[in-house]
């Protein structure tokens, strides 16, 4: 079982991470104990093969950090939950899966894979200040960086109203292995501020929050 990262982050919050290097047809062997026959109508429907094998990871690990079966729900904006009140976050990139579980109400999580393809659509998800105040250091590292704490925010909050440049908003910083850095999500006249832990790993970029 290829975990390339098991994290207690604290006594009820738990980040693991797959490298996925499988062929489907292992996974399936892999899950056999992980599912029940409701899931596999579900799984049926999915035509992409990489999308199958990342569906069935996402249930290994669940498995995994509760040791026990526990279905995976939908609410009406896509935001997955467990029926047993945990709060889980679900990602993945190229080559890895994650998932944040958690006894807090709120959990973001995102995988983004570093690539200087991000520079051709800075304009969609950063504001005119955020993109001024671009550290020049390792320009395509906190490109990603920024992308994955917006999308980590997003997940957070769980509703498809955010606009990325006006409502999800990053202070500046200068890109590091780790760190920690401030987010913000301006909606209907508020503003909340969340601590985004990132990371490093390997090509990509994790970024995970909990409140």
């Amino acid at each position: 079982m290829p975990i390339t990262l098991n994290q207690n982050i604290n006594e009820n919050t738990n980040l693991i991470i797959w490298h996925i290097t499988e062929q489907l047809a292992d996974l399936e062997i892999i899950s056999k104990d992980c599912l029940q026959t409701s899931d596999f109508e579900e799984f049926n429907n999915i035509n992409n093969i990489r999308r199958k094998k990342e569906w069935l990871i996402v249930r290994i690990l669940v498995f995994k950090l509760l040791g026990k079966y526990s279905k995976i729900y939908y609410d009406k904006n896509k935001k997955p939950f467990l029926a047993n009140n945990q709060t889980i976050s679900i990602s993945h990139s190229q080559n890895y899966v994650g998932i944040l579980l958690t006894n807090s109400k709120f959990a973001g999580l995102d995988i983004e894979q570093i690539s200087e393809k991000i520079e051709n659509v800075i304009n969609k998800f950063l504001s005119t200040d955020e993109i001024k105040n671009i550290h020049p250091k390792d320009k395509y590292l906190t490109y990603t960086i920024l992308w994955a704490a917006k999308e980590t925010l997003y997940k957070l909050y769980g509703k498809k109203e955010l606009i990325f440049k006006s409502n999800l908003h990053v202070e500046s910083f200068i890109p590091q292995n780790q760190d920690i850095i401030h987010g913000f999500i301006n909606i209907n006249e508020k503003t909340e501020k969340y601590n985004l832990n990132y990371f490093i790993l390997n090509d990509n970029i994790v970024v995970w929050c909990i409140k």
